[in-house]
């Protein structure tokens, strides 16, 4: 029987780094379905069990079934991967088998330490056609993350990278057509975290680059991968700040080396994209791929002489460039109550802008836009868009001068344009949408 080895993580490291990733487990609540063949494999999962081993799964990322297929050797043939659990040092371990004919043997085999195997991926890393692994374990009752990269030379699969992290992605940073992988490390200690880029020439792989997250962060809460405003590609990793707020760092190839675009040099955060946790997270509003980041700016008061008066936050989502200068592509208001959101035109400025809220009755209420003709003159009422439930909501919409706008989760919302105001019911519906879930700030990690 052919194994990778055993798996090994330095002690030392793990001590000073913590798994600070948590998991929202939406993903789970689809039950995993098994490969059509896998009766074919029924043979070595009961002389597994009856060795004393339990069948298990990764816990987190895309791949989360007991059996997983993917052609690991280039053949364009899929072998199949089992992952248990037995007694011993060595407990973890995962068997690869290829298919021959119509039946399978044994590949080779991993063997891990730890409470779990955290993830598992398959990336070609080199462009030589053979899919490394990468395997994330979960140690020491759970606190710490390790991460050990294998590849398949000679029929065996052998370690070429044993780690501690935090969290991974995998992304062509440098668009020269391979893989790259972005290992994240989160130091409590510290407070602050860095990026490592990893690249795998023909058999060996090597950290190429590095870049720091800002300062004073309490953990990382979750990362994404797109593009810059320039079509450039980056790493976005958001954390906690504080305690209630968040921080996007963007990292990107400058100047051909790993860098925090985002980071101020003089402070060490991130501080344009500081935000609340109230605010949405990372978005791509124009579905191109490209981030966009979002920047609550605070409205004058519509009546800064009412009592208990509160300004109105809208978002300004911004675009980073390479060069580390930002654009802005939209701005919005949110209300997160209701569920819904209206893009802005850039000519409602925020120096123009004004909002408040006025509830009608329990099952009417309203948000008010107006604007004013200059900065610091009284606001003219433009439109009001009503959120309208209960038994009467028909009756409500049906009254003399609103517009549905939207109709779904037991509501309507709706549109009332004031006389000569500078805008149409149909703009303000092509404007008006529901609240996108994924938009929300969550503990999601990659892998």
């Amino acid at each position: 029987m052919r194994r990778a080895g055993a798996w090994a993580v330095c002690v030392c490291l793990l001590l000073t780094l913590t798994g600070c990733f948590s998991q929202v487990d939406d993903e789970l609540l689809v039950l995993p379905r098994q490969p059509q063949d896998s009766v074919k494999l029924q043979g070595y999962i009961d002389k597994h069990v009856a060795d004393g081993g339990r069948q298990i799964a990764p816990v987190t990322g895309p791949n989360r079934q007991t059996i997983q297929k993917v052609d690991i050797d280039g053949d364009r043939r899929e072998e199949a991967v089992l992952f248990f659990r037995f007694p011993g040092d060595t407990p973890l371990k995962i068997f690869f088998y290829r298919a021959v004919g119509e039946e399978y043997e044994l590949l080779s085999r991993i063997d891990g330490e730890g409470d779990s195997i955290q993830s598992v991926t398959y990336a070609d890393l080199n462009d030589d056609g053979v899919q490394e692994v990468i395997v994330g374990w979960r140690v020491v009752g759970g606190a710490f993350k390790a991460m050990t990269v294998y590849t398949l030379r000679s029929e065996e699969l052998e370690i070429v990278l044993s780690t501690s992290y935090s969290g991974y992605a995998l992304h062509d940073m440098d668009e020269n057509g391979r893989t790259d992988l972005l290992v994240l490390r989160y130091q409590d200690t510290e407070k602050t975290g860095l990026v490592e880029m990893y690249q795998m020439g023909e058999s060996e792989i090597s950290q190429q680059f590095s870049a720091p997250l800002s300062l004073n962060i309490e953990g990382v809460l979750r990362t994404r991968t797109g593009l810059l405003g320039d079509g450039h590609r980056a790493l976005f990793v958001v954390s906690k700040y504080g305690s209630d707020a968040m921080v996007t760092d963007v990292i990107a190839i400058q100047k051909r080396r790993l860098t925090n675009i985002s980071r101020n040099p003089m402070t060490g955060v991130s501080e344009a994209t500081v935000r609340s946790y109230l605010v949405p997270s990372l978005a791509s509003l124009s579905d191109d791929g490209v981030v966009d980041i979002p920047r609550p700016v605070a409205l004058s008061a519509y009546d800064p002489g009412a009592e208990n008066a509160e300004p109105v936050w809208i978002i300004q989502w911004i675009r980073y460039r390479s060069d580390g200068e930002t654009d802005t592509s939209a701005t919005t208001y949110h209300n997160y109550a209701d569920n819904w959101y209206i893009e802005l035109p850039a000519s409602w400025t925020w120096e123009r802008l004004a909002m408040t809220r006025r509830d009608i009755s329990a099952n009417e209420r309203g948000v008010v836009f107006a604007l004013r003709d200059r900065e610091g003159a009284p606001p003219s009422d433009m439109m009001t868009i009503y959120t309208l439930t209960g038994d009467n909501m028909e009756e409500l919409v049906a009254k003399p001068g609103r517009v549905p706008l939207l109709t779904g989760n037991n509501m309507i919302v709706a549109v009332e344009v004031s006389d000569n105001a500078p805008v149409s019911d149909t703009a303000v519906k092509r404007w008006t949408h529901w609240f996108q879930n994924d938009w929300m700030t969550g503990e999601l990690t990659t892998l």
